[in-house]
């Protein structure tokens, strides 16, 4: 019996001992399979997340165009349908030109229980402008030239003397640019300086001589090469930079 016993507890298996260096830990090549995984996954993520963070950049810019389309309402409701004056132009003066813009009104209207720095950089801003530009804009401009004016004392110049237009007076209010991205706080109307000078060199006309900010102090293209604007009907859209530049009907608020 004794013996039998000796011999069952000879021939039983011993456990194997685990390698001192598997304890607790990953090999090599497992950390470079896992790295390599991650890498794949990344990089099929990243082309959709991307896409998403532009295409939410270009509502947020879309969404304030909106807000001011409002803003412009109220303010013609309050002023006989006037849009707001460009700024104020006294004859004499160095500089010539004082506040409020046009910005700087609309702001008011949207927020007026925040500071002033406050309501421009939160109503007429675009996520995807950077500085430099004009101090009373964050990337959306207007129309500049003869929808939107200074008003002035004496002056026989459109763009200077008359104050900004009647909403009515749009004669095609779901077509004409009020307002579009832009660097500074203004874009030349092309119907008043013609664009005849190819700053970016892509054989398109994209400057008037008036200037040497290019696109006349508008950037519109941030958006996967398209511009937000507001109409004079109030409702956002997106057009291609081509569109922007040569169509100048665009630009013009009479028939």
């Amino acid at each position: 019996m004794s013996h039998a016993n000796h011999t069952s507890r000879a021939q039983a298996p011993r456990p194997t001992a685990r390698p001192a260096w598997r304890v607790g830990g990953f090999t090599l090549i497992e950390l470079l399979v896992v790295i390599a995984v991650i890498s794949v996954l990344a990089s099929m993520l990243m082309p959709t997340t991307l896409r998403a963070m532009r295409q939410s950049q270009k509502t947020t810019c879309q969404s304030n165009h909106m807000q001011l389309g409002h803003a412009i309402k109220a303010y013609g409701v309050t002023f006989e349908t006037y849009l707001p004056p460009f700024g104020y132009w006294v004859i004499g003066d160095d500089p010539p030109w004082y506040e409020p813009f046009w910005s700087c009104n609309l702001a008011d209207f949207l927020y007026p229980h925040l500071s002033y720095e406050e309501r421009l950089e939160k109503a007429i801003s675009c996520p995807l402008w950077t500085p430099p530009g004009s101090w009373y804009a964050r990337g959306i401009t207007c129309n500049f030239g003869e929808v939107f004016c200074y008003v002035a004392d004496r002056y026989s110049y459109r763009a200077v003397g008359y104050g900004s237009m009647k909403l009515p007076a749009i004669h095609r209010p779901s077509y004409t640019i009020l307002l579009t991205d832009g660097q500074c706080g203004y874009a030349y109307s092309p119907e008043v300086w013609p664009r005849e000078k190819d700053l970016d060199g892509d054989g398109i006309f994209d400057t008037g001589n008036n200037t040497s900010s290019i696109y006349g102090g508008g950037a519109p293209f941030r958006h996967d090469g398209t511009s937000n604007i507001l109409c004079g009907d109030g409702h956002v859209e997106s057009i291609s930079a081509r569109e922007w530049l040569t169509n100048n009907k665009r630009w013009d608020p009479d028939p």
